[in-house]
């Protein structure tokens, strides 16, 4: 027999689901593409960018029109100040050494006479400069600008061709195989590829300097290191409007040769010092807290002195008399007087 209880109903279908299906998928895409925007925006500043996109149309596709960079040190307000700057890092990330000859064509003019590719007319690679990405996280304000948090480090290398990448010969001692890539080709450009940019050098990942003649490493002074922390913000259509880096003057100080050691003594004789500056002035929140202390064990040991004298002078009973004053009280009350006339003659309370 059927169940008559069970009612198919109509279901209309939903209008509200893909809606909503619809706005997660734009909003998971639109986080993406911030993220991506984010990461390439690093890479543009404080890398060698990617090789294929010129500073400019970089900078037309990811800002607005006035919007603003910042740092400690200077202060862009347009994009064509912002594209100068960029493309002056840019060239600065990838700093060689040309040869003698190519000197010499460049000041007559006749650069263009010059056969090979760009990469034979160096002598040796002077700087390269490229950032890591830590954490990207990413906000919402009340009217409804998005804002992107990076924390980087940006790390500067001066002659890369001296160092080797201590991660991979310490891979390469423990898996000794033919196709796995030594160290030294890990701090060079890639001469044999096709294109000319010199973003197929690989950056190594720890820089050390290997020791002649012993199979040592040692980490390179000549590897810096500066923890960036870059604050985007977005306009509704996905643009930057604003562009602000922030460095730590801790890890600017560390920058300079001995500056870590410096930093860290200096750190610590300024804290001392203010330390003992808010004692002398009596600011000090242990010395008042000690002070209160102190002053509450005087006041206890004060009454308890007191308290001796009293009962020396008389003026206060011996605990002695207290109790006996205590047992004479209660044998008078009216208590224990029908306690010891009870009429069944015995001692205590009538049930």
């Amino acid at each position: 027999m059927a169940n008559t209880n069970s009612i198919a109903f109509p279901s209309a279908p939903s209008e509200g689901r893909p809606t909503i299906a619809r706005n997660s998928s734009t909003s998971d895409l639109s986080i993406v593409s911030r993220h991506v925007t984010a990461l390439e925006v690093c890479d543009l500043v404080y890398g060698e960018g990617d090789g294929h996109t010129s500073t400019l149309d970089a900078i037309e596709r990811f800002y607005e029109a006035n919007a603003g960079y910042e740092n400690p040190l200077l202060t862009a307000t347009s994009r064509s100040v912002l594209c100068d700057i960029y493309s002056l890092t840019n060239r600065l990330s990838r700093l060689n050494v040309p040869r003698p000859l190519v000197v010499l064509y460049m000041l007559l003019g006749k650069q263009d006479l010059l056969e090979g590719d760009e990469a034979s007319h160096n002598l040796f690679q002077a700087l390269r400069v490229w950032t890591e990405v830590g954490e990207i996280s990413e906000s919402e304000s009340f009217d409804g600008h998005r804002q992107c948090v990076i924390e980087h480090t940006f790390n500067i290398l001066i002659l890369p061709g001296l160092h080797s990448d201590r991660f991979a010969t310490a891979s390469a001692g423990r898996f000794a195989h033919p196709d796995t890539p030594m160290s030294s080709s890990l701090a060079l450009p890639n001469a044999h590829g096709s294109s000319s940019h010199p973003s197929t050098y690989i950056h190594p990942s720890d820089p050390a300097i290997s020791v002649p003649l012993l199979n040592f490493m040692l980490p390179s002074p000549l590897h810096l290191q500066l923890h960036v922390i870059t604050r985007l913000r977005f306009n509704d259509s996905g643009h930057i409007t604003h562009h602000r880096d922030f460095w730590d003057a801790k890890d600017l100080v560390s920058l300079l040769p001995g500056g870590n050691i410096a930093q860290w003594v200096s750190a610590r004789v300024v804290g001392g010092a203010l330390s003992s500056m808010s004692r002398v002035l009596g600011i000090s929140a242990a010395d008042s807290r000690r002070r209160i202390r102190d002053d509450a064990d005087i006041g206890k040991s004060s009454r308890m002195r007191g308290r001796a004298g009293d009962i020396e002078s008389g003026l206060e009973p011996t605990p002695t008399e207290s109790y006996s004053r205590q047992a004479f009280r209660y044998l008078r009350s009216p208590v224990s007087t029908y306690s010891l006339h009870s009429p069944s003659g015995k001692g205590g309370h009538p049930m």
